[in-house]
Parts: C-alpha cells; structure tokens; sequence
C-alpha cells in the first residue's frame, strides 16, 4: 500500500470590499490557481508510470459573497509508493505555493502555510517470506478459490509503522472482503466499480465477513505460535 502524506495549506491574501478587488489580495483566486498548479505534479514532474496521487479533499474561504476574505483553507492527500516520490511531491507543493504568491505580489509574510498533518504514514511493503508462509494457511483453511493476490492499492495504513521501526518486525497485512457477492456480479455485469469504504454506497454485510475475519485471524496465529 502507498504511504500517505497529508498536508493543510492555508493560503493568505489581504482581505477588501468585493467591489474593489484592486485594493486587496485575493486569495480565494491565488487558492484556485495554486489548485491548478497542483495537478500537474503528478502529470508533468512524477516519471512517467510512477505511481503517484495528489488529491485537494478541502477548499474552505470567506463568509460573504461581497467580501474578499484574508484567507483560505485547503487540504491534501498526497500518495506514493516510493519514499523519494513522496519528497518529490511536497517539494514541488512548497515550491509552488512559494511561486504563485510571488508572481500575486503578495508580502513574503504573507506567503502560504503549510502544515503536515498527523494523518500520514509510510509506505507498507509485506513481509515476502511471511506472505508467502500465510497465504498457504489461509488456502488450507478457507479454500485457494477463496483467497486472491490484489495489486498494490494507493491507499494508505499506519500498519507499516511496525515494518518501519527501529526493531523492524515482519508485517503481513491482508484484506477480508465485506462486500455482498453478488454486488461484484453486478459490478461484472455493469462494469460500475463496487462502492469502497469511504464511499456512500459502502455497506458490508455481516455474513461471511465476521466469519471469514474469525477464521483467517486464528489461522495465522495457531501458524505463527506453531499450533495445527
């Protein structure tokens, strides 16, 4: 899974009367135009075929339809595979949220701010020899139709911090499907993506999910504590 970094921006201007633009800094425009520049991170700075994701989740700003407002709030999801393409794209954010509001002719006091938030982790890679080991387990006990490889997901788990740490352990994260089956056959039918957490259309259903989150946990620890 990708790590995460998310990061606030609050980009600032000097507030005014909407009827005279000329006398502020507006920053609901600068926010916009830092928005667009963000999106060609990803097309035109990431290598070619590295998988990469930037996503702008908030824009917050002002109060009144004739007021230009101080400052707007925005924030940010950024997503990577690799350590080095995570940099690359918070580099190329505070570098234009640095040359944007120079070219506004804003104050360097007034420049953006840039937080990170504590909602980022790192990269989670599984362990390959203790993948390989419960993988079998989970085939033996649930069925080999029943277990599947997925492709790396841009999504991101604070897991890959026990993988990550000093005293660095072996990590094997696997996924326990909570969708209706036959939701996938419609999604087969349709080609409609079936909905994900964090999606309205989201609804597990308790059987088999509670079942199989049993099974597959008991599994690997009687694997791992060397109980059959």
């Amino acid at each position: 899974m990708s790590g995460l970094c998310s990061l606030d921006i609050l980009v600032r201007g000097v507030s005014g009367h909407g009827s005279a633009p000329h006398t502020a800094k507006d920053p609901v425009v600068l926010a916009g135009q830092v928005i667009l520049a963000l999106q060609t991170i990803v097309s035109r700075e990431i290598k070619l075929g590295t998988a990469a994701v930037v996503t702008i989740g908030t824009i917050h700003g002002g109060s009144k339809r004739n007021s230009i407002p101080d400052e707007v709030k925005t924030e940010l999801s950024i997503r990577a595979y690799d350590d080095a393409v995570m940099q690359q794209e918070v580099a190329a954010i505070r570098r234009i949220c640095e040359g944007l509001p120079r070219a506004a002719g804003l104050p360097e006091d007034r420049f953006p701010v840039i937080t990170m938030s504590p909602e980022s982790t790192d990269p989670l890679v599984n362990d390959a020899a203790l993948t390989r080991r419960l993988v079998g387990v989970f085939a033996e006990w649930l069925g080999a139709e029943r277990v599947k490889e997925l492709p790396p997901l841009t999504a991101a788990e604070d897991f890959s911090l026990y993988g990550r740490a000093r005293d660095r352990v072996p990590i094997f994260l696997w996924r326990v499907g909570g969708t209706a089956p036959e939701k996938y056959e419609e999604s087969r039918r349709t080609g409609v993506p079936v909905p994900s957490n964090h999606n309205s259309g989201f609804v597990p259903v308790p059987e088999p999910t509670l079942k199989t989150v049993v099974t597959s946990m008991t599994a690997a620890v009687l694997e791992l504590r060397g109980k059959k």
